[in-house]
């Protein structure tokens, strides 16, 4: 078993060694342990090479007249190069992937790469008409992978009663959405990625709900275009004339409650009387601040508890209206 190993991995003619020659390793600090670890590897990196050449080898190995000719045709099919920048970004794909959810590397798919992920078999015209079975994977993949998009939870619903502009009121219903919404998920809306090269204008953009600046900032929660910039104090109609809005601030202030050591609200002294301290904090209004004001007042009115809990380092039992 030693000797017959030892041949496999070495291959005709040495193979092993000038396949190590043509890629050497770049060990930084090079320790006989750090050195010996290398080698290792990239022994485990020719193991791979065989296996990847020979899994798109035709699945009637018949079909080559020799051995030398199907050791030519894996040659050709892919390089040791070629295998060792697969195999790594194998790894690094697995790698960012588990760092994207939420269990780490515990998630999805394990401690462990499965060979039957990294590779499947099958290469003759009778497989790929088969659909059950798996189909030819390039040997070439993008160095530069992307993680797939993160997976949100729901926040809303599409109903299709959303009005396009603020005249419009949107019933009932909608008004009670946009008054209970927290602005929850917001950002810029872009193209599904999957359909981003079957789309021929790839711009989403709309009029904002508050303001009426083209804008392609959404809010996943009531569903409402609205641009993060301060609103306008005008805006053209469908025939062009100006409508004059009402008149905006240019800030929203927050005071902020200060807690002591112990986690309880701190007082001072002023004027013979005790008073909570409180600390001013500004920010820029803007039209989605505007949009989502009475429903941020009524998520914190009814969290406040769980909030102050929550700021000395306690965990409460959330609560939903």
């Amino acid at each position: 078993m030693p000797i017959s190993y030892w041949n496999a991995l070495k291959g005709g003619g040495d193979t092993a060694t000038k396949l190590m020659d043509n890629c050497q390793e770049r060990v930084g600090i090079r320790t006989e342990t750090t050195m010996a670890s290398a080698r290792l590897l990239l022994y485990f990196g020719i193991v791979f090479h065989r296996v990847n050449q020979w899994c798109y080898a035709k699945q009637d190995l018949d079909f080559y007249p020799t051995i030398a000719h199907a050791r030519h045709a894996n040659n050709e099919r892919a390089t040791f190069a070629d295998s060792l920048v697969l195999l790594f970004e194998m790894f690094l794909s697995q790698a960012r992937n588990s760092a994207s959810t939420v269990d780490g590397l515990d998630g999805d798919d394990g401690l462990t790469l499965e060979m039957n992920q990294v590779l499947s078999v099958g290469d003759s015209e009778e497989e790929e008409k088969d659909e059950e079975l798996p189909r030819k994977r390039a040997t070439r993949r993008s160095v530069a992978g992307t993680p797939k998009p993160v997976q949100f939870e729901v926040a809303g619903f599409k109903t299709g009663k959303t009005p396009v502009e603020r005249e419009n009121d949107g019933g009932d219903n909608f008004k009670l959405r946009c008054d209970l919404c927290i602005g929850v998920y917001y950002g810029k809306l872009v193209p599904d990625p999957d359909l981003k090269k079957v789309l021929k204008d790839q711009r989403i953009r709309r009029m904002c709900f508050h303001c009426g600046t083209r804008t392609n900032y959404f809010c996943f929660g009531c569903r409402r275009f609205l641009c993060f910039a301060p609103p306008k104090l005008e805006r053209k109609d469908e025939h062009g004339n100006k409508i004059n809005l009402p008149k905006q601030p240019k800030y929203f202030a927050v005071k902020t409650p200060v807690l002591n050591k112990q986690g309880e609200l701190h007082i001072i002294q002023r004027d013979d009387k005790e008073e909570y301290k409180f600390e001013k904090e500004v920010g820029q209004w803007t039209c989605y601040h505007a949009a989502h004001q009475r429903g941020w007042k009524t998520h914190l009115q009814l969290n406040q508890s769980n909030i102050l809990e929550a700021t000395r380092g306690k965990r409460t039992r959330r609560r939903s209206f």
